[in-house]
């Protein structure tokens, strides 16, 4: 069976499951979570239909019944977790950097393709030397690049089809990164995207600095979860058992982070998480060493993961309030 067969089949299933199924409440809230089917087979409870990463929790009785127990759902709240040692060491040795932002554009495509891409984002606030291109594209390709600073990525880590079963990794690309600002001392931030998501809002960066000085951030990321103990399929892949109650796990949408130097250079020495699906690796990374990471909630509709779920196109995004736009995919945009 093709699979665009089975992605319909699977697509009918969870209409089916939300159909027939009922709301479910935030058990500490009230509020709604969505519509599913919560149901008992093989002995294990199944949650099927509902859309989003909810939490479990056994409820209190008001009076003891040694025949009924209940289980509610509830979601973690938004991070938000406070600056900590060694991040607040490392944030002190690079406080008197002054701003500048170094962008990191990610492409594969032929070199016309990236050279259209760079040149959206020189029209919309950076200057040729503060683009650098991480190519994972063919060596022959990269060679018939013009644009300069670039770099290409020689693992195959970030070249996956199941990107989530798979486990794709930038790891190398924070590598060799990290690499461009040890010898450019004069970034204080780095802008990551792919090249799929395009700039809409005239200086995109300052966009950025604003936003985490007022958040006094050190990462800011969209679609930013915490997700650990709940029903994330990313989560529950990691297989943490009962480790997952004193591990912290944060999930962020691979593209569209903004950094501060020091926290994008230790995230990129660190190796604890290098092993895990790339959108848990890079915020949890970022957590565990202390930097304080916040989400961009009025950005969240405009960078998403699928084409379909964006509000908009680019001619209204800007009066809508959007930096830029993720995924583009449509040529003609």
């Amino acid at each position: 069976m093709t699979k665009p067969i089975l992605q319909h089949l699977r697509d009918f299933g969870v209409w089916m499951f939300r159909v027939l199924g009922s709301e479910i409440l935030d058990c500490r809230t009230g509020e709604p979570l969505g519509r599913g089917m919560v149901i008992s087979w093989g002995g294990r409870i199944h949650l099927l239909g509902l859309s989003g990463a909810v939490v479990p929790v056994v409820l209190d009785q008001t009076r003891i019944t040694y025949w009924r127990q209940e289980v509610g759902f509830t979601r973690h709240p938004t991070p938000d977790f406070p600056r900590a040692e060694p991040a607040i060491s490392l944030l002190g040795q690079a406080a008197d950097c002054p701003d500048r932002v170094l962008l990191v554009l990610m492409d594969h495509r032929a070199p016309d393709a990236v050279g259209h891409c760079v040149g959206r984002w020189l029209a919309h606030g950076f200057a040729e030397g503060e683009v650098l291109l991480v190519f994972g594209g063919s060596e022959a390709d990269f060679e018939g690049i013009r644009h300069g600073p670039k770099v290409l990525l020689r693992g195959n880590r970030h070249r996956t089809r199941d990107h989530t079963r798979e486990k794709q990794s930038y790891r190398e690309l924070f590598t060799l990164v990290a690499r461009h600002l040890e010898d450019h001392p004069a970034f204080s931030h780095v802008l990551f995207v792919e090249y799929d998501q395009v700039p809409v809002c005239p200086l995109v960066g300052a966009s950025y600095l604003e936003r985490m000085k007022a958040l006094d951030a050190d990462l800011l990321g969209c679609q930013l979860a915490r997700i650990d103990g709940s029903t994330n399929p990313h989560f529950l892949a990691l297989g943490l058992g009962s480790a997952s109650a004193t591990q912290l796990v944060l999930s962020m949408l691979g593209t569209g982070h903004f950094w501060k130097r020091a926290a994008w250079l230790a995230s990129a020495a660190d190796q604890t998480f290098a092993d895990w699906y790339l959108e848990l690796d890079i915020p949890t990374t970022a957590l565990r060493l202390g930097f304080r990471i916040r989400g961009l909630p009025d950005q969240d509709r405009f960078v998403t993961n699928l084409p379909e779920k964006l509000p908009c196109g680019l001619d209204e995004a800007e009066a809508l309030g959007a930096w830029t736009l993720h995924p583009v995919k449509n040529p003609r945009v």
